[in-house]
């Protein structure tokens, strides 16, 4: 498996490399305390096979609270790992005096409120003329509706009436439908 050290700082991309990452390894921990509690509700059955057969009982009973016990575990675990994470993440970096505004989930009604903090710090900037250009980064957003580049759309205005720019990269064919009804410039 390639950890992707050497590709570190070589550019605004690679956070999402990095954000990945850390996901998938906390994945991977959680899958590894799945597997230990497997391995000792394993050891407790073979235990309890190899008792004598006046504790049987006793055994059996204490074989099934830790079965129970185990079972709970489990179900927290995995509860936790698919926990429902933001159904859209969004971040700037900045590179050269460009914004790159990473969009990564679902962008519509429902989710558009949680960007808007991000575009306002991004719109603060370009009045105060540290930034000029805003590349988006779209290659990891799964869904974009109308309701959803309504941001995006007062971030173009925003930037245009100070002699800025929005363009968006990584576009499908579906967001790029949808940005042709706007003044937004996508690459082809």
């Amino acid at each position: 498996m390639h950890d992707y050290s050497d590709l570190e700082g070589a550019g605004p991309e690679l956070s999402l490399v990095r954000r990945l990452r850390e996901e998938r390894n906390g994945l991977v921990d959680g899958l590894r305390r799945i597997a230990t509690i497997q391995e000792a509700l394993r050891r407790s059955i073979l235990e309890a096979q190899c008792s004598p057969a006046h504790d049987a009982k006793e055994q059996l009973s204490d074989l099934v609270a830790r079965a129970q016990m185990a079972a709970t575990a489990v179900v927290d675990l995995v509860s936790d790992l698919l926990s429902a994470p933001p159904k859209v993440s969004a971040w700037v970096e900045h590179h050269d005096g460009i914004a790159h505004l990473f969009l990564v989930g679902e962008l519509d009604v429902a989710t558009r409120s949680r960007i808007l903090a991000v575009l306002d710090s991004v719109a603060k900037e370009v009045a105060g003329t540290v930034v000029r250009e805003v590349v988006v980064h779209m290659d990891f957003l799964r869904f974009l509706d109308c309701a959803g580049i309504a941001p995006l759309v007062a971030l173009a205005n925003e930037l245009s009436a100070h002699g800025g720019s929005v363009r968006v990269v990584g576009a499908s064919a579906q967001q790029k439908k949808i940005l042709s009804l706007t003044a937004i410039v996508f690459d082809e």
